[in-house]
């Protein structure tokens, strides 16, 4: 996972998405209210964008 890397999740998926950030950065996600996007679990529509800020 890059730095920039964004995960879109549904609420059922939002703390699987912050577990695989917090995981493999090693560093808490900047979480965001998000529409129009799918979620990367399931493919239901988002409810957050859940990115790491770039070094």
């Amino acid at each position: 996972m890059s730095n920039n890397k964004i995960i879109y999740s549904c609420l059922e998926h939002v703390e699987e998405a912050m577990d695989d950030i917090v995981n493999l950065q090693e560093t808490f996600p900047i979480m965001e209210t998000c529409i129009n996007e799918k979620c990367n679990y399931c493919n239901n529509t988002s409810d957050y964008e859940l990115k790491v800020n770039s070094k």
